[in-house]
């Protein structure tokens, strides 16, 4: 069917319209995550903050100034899978709002085999990407590295048209990548391969969509701080930061605390329309090609 880049790019925009009760689901979402977080890794953040500061002041530090250090790093990795877990989560809700609209539920958020697959394939295609850059680029650096020792003044160039090269297969890779993780959530499969075949020839749709999408991104994101600055400004003690210089990181954050809770709120919001910005447009990309959805829910509108 017809695929539409610029239609496609401003998907999430249309999902914020039609359902924004999702939207602040998803933000809610995000700010019991972030206190989650807070509540069973905030020591371990403190612990690590007073580490790299005592690090500081140490001219030539041993390996056992680093064990403090290490034990703080420790103490925050270990939810790194629950972290990975709550982004599946989102991702697929990302997804399900725009391919099946229907399974409403609480925000399009759920724990099933969807999001199970979606976090096994997303794990997968991280490795892929790891492996395939370090090939991409590591063929690219060893024929720069030859070129700048053989061709002399013209190496540099030629090396730097490598990189270039290296980067354009890198993104073309990812293009081909790019829909697997709507595949899965649309045909409820690992569809890690899937995407191969279904980006087939649109390229350079796909990356003129991303290339609107990330400006659109950046634009809410600039947009946001011209209002959430100043009421982080005012409502914290910024203006007495440099006053606090030598106070340890509790007195800071007590220092900061509404400016804190005001860019946790805040950040939540961002995260959410961000999340519909960037993933609905893949999901519709592949609901245009493939011509696969339910039919769209509209959520009334309140009345007053």
């Amino acid at each position: 069917m017809a695929f539409s880049a610029t239609d496609c790019a401003f998907e999430g925009f249309r999902v914020a319209r039609r359902t924004p009760t999702t939207i602040l689901i998803w933000a809610a979402a995000y700010i019991v995550f972030t206190a989650l977080m807070f509540a069973l890794v905030g020591g371990s953040f403190v612990t690590l903050m007073a580490a790299m500061t005592e690090l500081q002041g140490v001219t030539n530090p041993t390996p056992q100034d680093f064990e403090p250090l290490w034990a703080a790093y420790a103490g925050i990795m270990w939810i790194m899978p629950l972290s990975f877990v709550f982004s599946a989560v989102m991702y697929t809700a990302s997804l399900r709002v725009v391919l099946h609209p229907a399974e409403k539920g609480f925000g399009y958020m759920r724990l099933g085999m969807d999001e199970v697959r979606v976090l096994v394939v997303t794990l997968v295609l991280c490795v892929l990407a790891a492996i395939a850059g370090a090939v991409v680029f590591g063929i690219a650096g060893v024929l720069a590295g030859l070129a700048a020792a053989a061709a002399g003044d013209a190496g540099g160039l030629i090396a730097f048209v490598l990189i270039v090269a290296a980067v354009v297969a890198f993104i073309w890779l990812a293009v081909r990548f790019s829909l697997a993780l709507p595949i899965t959530v649309a045909e409820k499969k690992f569809a890690i391969f899937d995407s191969w075949n279904v980006t087939k020839g649109r390229v350079w749709g796909l990356i003129g969509m991303t290339l609107i999408v990330i400006v659109m991104a950046i634009v809410v994101s600039i947009l946001a701080s011209i209002i959430i600055l100043p009421l982080m400004f005012f409502t914290g003690n910024i203006s007495e930061l440099a006053a606090m210089e030598g106070a340890d990181i509790g007195q800071i954050m007590s220092a900061m605390g509404p400016a804190i809770v005001i860019y946790v709120i805040s950040n939540s919001i961002i995260s959410a329309l961000s999340l519909a910005i960037f993933m609905a447009p893949y999901a519709a990309a592949y609901r245009d090609i493939r011509g696969v959805a339910d039919p769209v829910v509209v959520e009334p509108t309140p009345s007053l």
